[in-house]
């Protein structure tokens, strides 16, 4: 089980494949595994890293460090530490977030940008409806800490994550996610909520507007269409924020496309990234 300290903690993370770096982070509440679909498939032409985000998966559940900018710097350092300088750069969910935040942090780091599914961006989204998110985030956090992620809360996370169509057709599927949901710490998931999220509504969209137009990198930018969470809206946004930023939506899937369209997400950021001079 590879792990390392980084930043005062237990950080564990996988290393497959050989070429030119790709790190890959999660989204909230999840883990490494969330890439199974992805490893086998870009780890044949790219060295491909997942990791646990502290108080995820396998990695230690700190008292601290679970603000945006932390996360950013132990994704640095991982790289760093893994004798990285210079690699493509991706996520879903949060880790879009970090993906970006981190490009804005290391520009000289990023050869390649991949946003699936991203949090973070707020454009087109008013104020009240950014507090009402960040109310809801905080209730969650609030349940998962006392009485932890299963139940009803793990049902409710399936329901966010995928569409309609994909729980019905891979009861196998929903039931392995549900019960990784299930077994997670509530205490890492509380945490990072208020950490990253607990202040995301107070930064305005003029803001994030300009501060992702700096952005350099190569961009792909992917939603699933009937994304709840992150939709398809918000994608375009982003999308039209980052110069230059490819936008692809992938039909009949929520907010993990890359589960549940995994051969079409596979291929459409292969054919991305080996366009992309390095």
């Amino acid at each position: 089980m590879p792990e390392t300290i980084i930043n005062g903690a237990k950080i564990h993370y996988q290393d497959n494949g050989t070429g030119h770096p790709l790190i890959l982070a999660h989204g909230l509440g999840g883990d490494l595994t969330m890439w199974l679909a992805q490893v086998p498939v870009l780890s044949q032409r790219y060295r491909v890293i997942t990791w646990d985000c502290r108080g995820h998966g396998l990695s230690e559940i700190t008292e601290d460090g679970y603000s945006l900018q932390n996360f950013v710097d132990d994704q640095y350092k991982l790289l760093r530490y893994l004798g990285v300088e210079k690699a493509h750069v991706g996520g879903l969910s949060m880790g879009g977030l970090i993906a970006w935040t981190f490009a804005l942090a290391h520009p000289e780091t990023v050869t390649a940008l991949v946003l699936s599914d991203t949090a973070g961006v707020n454009i087109g989204v008013d104020q009240e409806s950014r507090r009402q998110i960040t109310d809801m985030f905080m209730t969650t956090a609030d349940i998962a800490e006392k009485r932890g992620r299963g139940g009803t809360m793990a049902n409710q996370a399936i329901r966010l994550m995928f569409c309609d169509q994909f729980i019905r057709n891979n009861p196998e599927i929903i039931a392995m996610v549900k019960e990784r949901i299930t077994n997670s710490s509530g205490v890492g998931f509380a945490r990072t909520v208020r950490g990253v999220f607990g202040t995301e509504v107070e930064i305005q969209e003029t803001d994030i507007t300009r501060l992702l137009a700096t952005i350099k990198a190569p961009t792909l930018v992917l939603v699933g269409k009937e994304d709840l969470l992150t939709p398809v809206p918000t994608a375009e946004a982003l999308s039209r924020a980052i110069p230059g930023a490819r936008l692809h939506i992938f039909e009949n899937a929520g907010h993990v496309p890359n589960i549940e369209q995994a051969e079409e997400w596979n291929r459409v950021v292969m054919d991305f990234l080996d366009g992309v001079k390095v």
